[in-house]
């Protein structure tokens, strides 16, 4: 299992727990990435890069559990090649946290203004 992206690497650390599963974290900070090897001793391999998205270990995986990263990809086509390259035949692929298209596009915000939260004068 590959999470991309843990928040505190419950969802990581749950399926290590209930499936005796193999698991490799890229989280998006080194501080996080501290925090993720201290809790759990997982361990990363660097943070994300959005420019230019790589996944940093060898091998395939069975399941990639990627946190938000859609709006986060800067090339795409690019994040997409690289997840399809580690992934097993077969294996799955989860997104969460992922914004609900509805919420801008029917309204009169752009993505960008939706994601900042309004401040108080």
């Amino acid at each position: 299992v590959l999470e991309v992206r843990p928040r505190a690497g419950t969802i990581a650390e749950s399926l290590r727990r209930l499936y005796n599963a193999d698991v490799m974290v890229m989280p998006m900070w080194e501080s996080q990435g501290f925090v993720l090897e201290q809790l759990y001793g997982f361990t990363s391999k660097g943070v994300i890069d959005y420019d230019n998205f790589r996944i940093p270990f060898d091998g395939l995986f069975d399941l990639i559990v990627c946190n938000h990263m859609l709006t986060h990809a800067v090339r795409p086509q690019e994040f997409f090649a690289a997840i399809a390259r580690v992934l097993k035949p077969g294996g799955h692929i989860y997104f969460y946290n992922e914004p609900d298209d509805a919420q801008f596009l029917r309204g009169n915000q752009t993505l960008y203004r939706h994601q900042t939260p309004a401040v108080s004068p």
